[in-house]
C-alpha cells in the first residue's frame, strides 16, 4: 500500500494482487476470463510477448481482425477480460504483475470510477 494509485483503488474496489509467469515458447490460447470482470495488470519483465485482443469471437481456421496490447514497463493497464484475448511468449520468461477484483466490477465501470 505503498503505492499511492493502488492504495486509492483498493480503498474504492478491495482487490487481491500477484504475480504470474509465463514460460518463454508458450501461448495462453484465445478466452474471456470467467473468474474476473476486468483486472488492472503491470508488465515487470518481457523480452518478447505479444497480448493480442480480437474484434470478434475466433474462429478456429478463419481469419479475424486483432489489436496488440504494446505494454510499457512500469505502467499500470485496465484490462477488459471479458474481450477475446491471448498471450504469445516466444521469448524470454514474462513477469506480469495483475490484480483480481474482490467484487464483480466491470471494465466500464472501473475506468468510469477513477
Amino acid at each position: 500500500m505503498r503505492d499511492d494509485f493502488l492504495k486509492k483503488l483498493h480503498e474504492k474496489h478491495p482487490f487481491r494482487a500477484g504475480v504470474t509467469l509465463m514460460r518463454a515458447g508458450t501461448m495462453y490460447n484465445w478466452h474471456r476470463d470467467s473468474k474476473r470482470m476486468c483486472g488492472v495488470n503491470m508488465m515487470i519483465w518481457h523480452s518478447g510477448s505479444n497480448c493480442l485482443f480480437a474484434d470478434t469471437a475466433p474462429i478456429e481456421g478463419g481469419t479475424f481482425r486483432v489489436y496488440e496490447l504494446k505494454y510499457d514497463e512500469g505502467y499500470y493497464y485496465a484490462f477488459n477480460t471479458q474481450v477475446d484475448h491471448c498471450v504469445i511468449n516466444l521469448h524470454g520468461d514474462r513477469y506480469m504483475f495483475t490484480l483480481e477484483f474482490d467484487e464483480e466490477i466491470g471494465y466500464e465501470r472501473l475506468v468510469s470510477s477513477h
